[in-house]
């Protein structure tokens, strides 16, 4: 069975009045380790969850993820490799980064933004 990250850091989360609290992966190129965890992220949460991905620069969707997708029933052959202004950050409730390079890249982030740095939190080397 696939091991839900979020759960074991408490997020994403709803807002208590049903509303859409917008959660974002960031990453450094958008190619892999976001695009899985987007997808996973919106097939394991219903729809009052606002989940996006993007990266610092825009590497394309690597195969691998695609593929490695596949193998569990969820088709990323669609998704697109995307970069975020890091000023837009500010519209998000929770940032999440995946390596550190995308971590050392981000601004300062506003004081409501929860960031979390994922890689960190589940103790997981970010050479693997």
């Amino acid at each position: 069975s696939i091991v839900n990250p979020f759960e074991r850091i408490g997020y994403p989360e709803k807002n208590n009045k049903g509303k859409n609290k917008k959660n974002f992966i960031l990453m450094y190129g958008n190619s892999c380790r976001s695009q899985i965890a987007e997808a996973i992220a919106r097939n394991t949460f219903d729809d009052s969850y606002y989940i996006e991905s993007a990266g610092t620069e825009n590497h394309g969707v690597n195969p691998n993820a695609v593929r490695t997708l596949k193998e569990i029933g969820i088709d990323i052959s669609s998704y697109k490799s995307k970069t975020i202004e890091l000023s837009d950050l500010n519209n998000f409730n929770l940032v999440i980064t995946l390596c550190g390079d995308a971590k050392d890249k981000c601004p300062i982030l506003n004081q409501d933004v929860k960031h979390i740095q994922m890689v960190k939190n589940l103790g997981i080397s970010p050479n693997l």
